[in-house]
């Protein structure tokens, strides 16, 4: 497993992660559970397993659902679903498929994308085996698509105009530093400066504690590395943010207009 982020998208750092997000998907699925999967830039509104768990719900009867990637190339069609946020239910159809997913890894190191291969899964299996496949809508599960491309959508989730977010996926980003600068932006982080990419013991040290972090109570290690409130920064005013933040600079050029520019 690599020890560092990836540099850009479908690197083979990149690959590699994706290969072993299969690899875990697939384990949980063949244990015979149901599970939710998602990246780790992936922050709750509400608990989502409300809706995609519950028996009363009217997603139930679906295999498998997805978050829209927001992406239509013909790459990753029909379904367009993002791979960094999905509800599998346990049967004989999604075990199938995970145990095809995982057979064919060498797919996934080749291509860099673990989405691409799994799309074309997708469509094969709901014609072979009837595997009913759900991809769930914008307004519910935005993610990186919406970030980029509806600021009226943002902006709504902002205010509280649109309650309808379940979940939101900081995921059409294209390193590790922006995204955590987009999140910190939107309120979505938690995680203390001193613990940021710091090993246990580099937190132990840093902090002169006598007990380790391996030892210590949960409640002691939450108090250390996080916050009940989320941590606002600005970083970029043409990127959305939960405060205004027009006063710094720019990432997509020096004409590029504040997110809070009134019209």
């Amino acid at each position: 497993m690599p020890s560092n982020a990836a540099e850009s998208y479908a690197d083979r750092t990149f690959a590699s992660m994706m290969h072993a997000k299969v690899v875990a998907a697939q384990l949980i699925n063949f244990m015979g559970y149901d599970f939710l999967f998602q990246d780790l830039d992936v922050h709750w509104y509400r608990n989502p397993l409300q809706s995609l768990q519950q028996s009363s719900s009217k997603l139930y009867d679906f295999d498998i659902l997805f978050q829209d990637d927001g992406q239509r190339s013909i790459r990753y069609s029909p379904y367009y679903a993002n791979s960094g946020f999905y509800y599998v239910r346990y049967n004989d159809r999604t075990r199938f498929l995970f145990t095809s997913l995982l057979v064919q890894g060498d797919v996934i190191l080749k291509t860099g994308s673990h989405q691409q291969l799994l799309a074309s899964l997708l469509a094969d299996h709901a014609s072979w085996t009837g595997l009913k496949v759900k991809v769930l809508g914008f307004e519910g599960y935005p993610g990186g698509f919406s970030y980029h491309s509806r600021p009226g959508h943002i902006r709504k989730i902002i205010s509280g105009e649109d309650a309808r977010a379940e979940i939101f996926h900081m995921s059409w980003t294209e390193n590790k530093a922006d995204k955590l600068r987009y999140m910190k932006q939107m309120g979505m982080w938690h995680l203390k400066e001193e613990c940021v990419s710091k090993k246990l013991e580099e937190i132990n040290k840093s902090s002169n504690r006598t007990r380790t972090l391996q030892n210590a109570s949960e409640e002691t290690v939450f108090n250390l590395c996080c916050s009940v409130e989320p941590l606002i920064t600005c970083h970029y005013r043409d990127t959305p943010s939960v405060i205004d933040c027009s006063s710094s600079p720019p990432i997509n050029g020096e004409n590029s207009a504040s997110f809070w520019k009134k019209n």
